[in-house]
């Protein structure tokens, strides 16, 4: 059933509770109704006047008053919205015999999916490869790692042309973007590296033990965290004694990777065997678990919301789930539409819409979390095995499909109306790629690299020794 327009809320000051009613919340002639209440659920005798403002700061319009006409117990006005984005409501209450009071609220006015226009852009790269994983500079630039070579793809926004630069490894997998340094991890080669961006020479750091290094997250002391996948350890490395710090999870096997910093600095990382995520004290390194009476299905990447809420993949159970990390709960927040999709990456759009990779469906899943509402948008490359995607400075979504050999561009505005293009149904499926994403020609085709048991982990050694 879809939720109607409007929105409706309430917010407390000191003394009073505030209830706001905005209908239908869009672009055009808005209804304001607030009604005030003190804390025992009674109308207040000695309001004399409520007065309302709207503002958006973001666009540098100042505070303008709403008229508010009293309706029995409540206070009607309009509003003329010019566009969507993040509006301010300034309420306060007069009062005959006691202290003014006024509270401001955000609301966010937006389209509904079926709103949006999106177009698709595909740039093929010049040669054969196998992009996987994309990082933004917030200007002009995305680089790309590549599963296939040694080389890191760098990608200009205005030119809308490819550069390669290449190093004595294997592959690049996943990339964190410091600065000037680009660092990545070269996964079959058990190493880590960083590609100077000035100079444009690498630097490859041989780490201290055997194993499948995975994510990259960098701290705010300047060290950098590395997932090992197959060792249940987090590795810390400071560039500038060249030492490294292990550090064991509480859980055996746990599958460390998708490591993401927040606010904080503190380290956070999904669990993808355990069922769980984590996370550590960069400082003390103190790491604390947290998971939901069932057990997340392997939990593949992390994404903090605007709230500082964590939203997490599920690849085997399908859904999206958000952790709260102040009042430690978990929450189910959408299961994909298509039993094949398996989610991997989210960003969010301008509108603060929630897209999802599905790497074995050729479709991005699009979440409304104000509306829940879920849509999809159809790839045009067939076999695209899209695993990672991100938002630029203006809101719009790049994604990289790996099998197809591109980067692809989603470029996201409001119109009145979406049309829906068919799913192609001529794709079909092996089971092992549903699972996990596989190794494939000797060449590392995903990011993942998910060791199950001893035996898995044996066939991937043979496969990139």
């Amino acid at each position: 059933m879809q939720i109607p327009d409007g929105f409706k809320t309430f917010v407390y000051s000191e003394n009073l509770k505030f209830t706001l009613d905005v209908n239908p919340l869009k672009k055009g002639t808005n209804t304001i109704s607030v009604s005030v209440f003190d804390l025992d659920g009674n109308t207040p005798k000695d309001i004399t006047e409520l007065k309302a403002k709207i503002s958006n700061p973001q666009k540098n319009i100042a505070p303008i008053e709403l008229p508010l006409t009293k309706k029995e117990d409540r206070y009607e006005g309009t509003a003329t919205i010019g566009f969507s984005g993040k509006w301010e409501i300034e309420l306060n209450a007069i009062r005959k015999d006691n202290p003014n009071e006024s509270v401001t609220l955000s609301v966010l006015v937006k389209p509904r999916l079926s709103e949006l226009k999106t177009d698709i852009t595909e740039y093929t790269l010049p040669e054969k490869a196998a992009p996987l994983y994309p990082v933004y500079d917030g200007n002009d630039t995305i680089w790309i790692s590549d599963s296939s070579q040694a080389r890191l793809w760098k990608f200009s926004i205005s030119q809308k042309q490819f550069t390669q630069y290449k190093f004595d490894g294997k592959t690049t997998v996943f990339l964190k973007l410091d600065g000037n340094k680009i660092w990545f991890t070269d996964t079959p080669e058990g190493k880590i590296g960083y590609f100077d961006i000035q100079s444009e020479k690498f630097n490859v750091i041989d780490l201290p033990l055997k194993s499948i290094p995975i994510s990259l997250e960098k701290d705010n002391a300047g060290n950098v965290w590395v997932a090992l996948v197959d060792q249940h350890m987090l590795l810390k490395y400071d560039p500038i004694s060249k030492q490294f710090q292990q550090f064991k999870t509480p859980t055996n096997p746990s599958g460390p990777l998708a490591l993401t910093k927040d606010q904080n600095g503190m380290i956070w990382f999904a669990e993808s065997q355990g069922g769980r995520i984590g996370v550590i004290q960069p400082d003390s390194g103190k790491i604390q678990e947290f998971a939901p009476k069932e057990l997340l299905k392997e939990p593949f990447f992390l994404s903090f919301d605007k709230d500082g809420s964590i939203l997490i993949s599920e690849h085997a159970a399908l859904r999206i789930i958000r952790y709260d990390p102040y009042l430690n709960t978990f929450s189910p927040v959408v299961s994909l539409a298509d039993p094949t999709a398996l989610p991997f990456a989210i960003a969010a759009d301008k509108f603060g819409n929630v897209w999802v990779a599905q790497h074995t469906a050729d479709k991005l899943g699009i979440f409304d979390p104000q509306k829940r509402e879920f849509d999809e948008l159809i790839i045009p490359s067939q076999t695209s095995f899209t695993q990672f995607l991100l938002n630029d400075n203006s809101g719009d979504i790049w994604f990289v499909e790996q099998r197809a050999n591109k980067l692809g561009h989603v470029s996201i505005s409001e119109a009145q109306q979406i049309t829906t293009v068919p799913v192609s149904k001529g794709f079909e499926i092996r089971y092992s790629e549903m699972i996990t994403p596989i190794v494939a020609a000797g060449i590392i085709a995903t990011s993942l690299f998910f060791v199950k048991s001893v035996n898995d982990r044996r066939k991937i050694e043979q496969m990139i020794d």
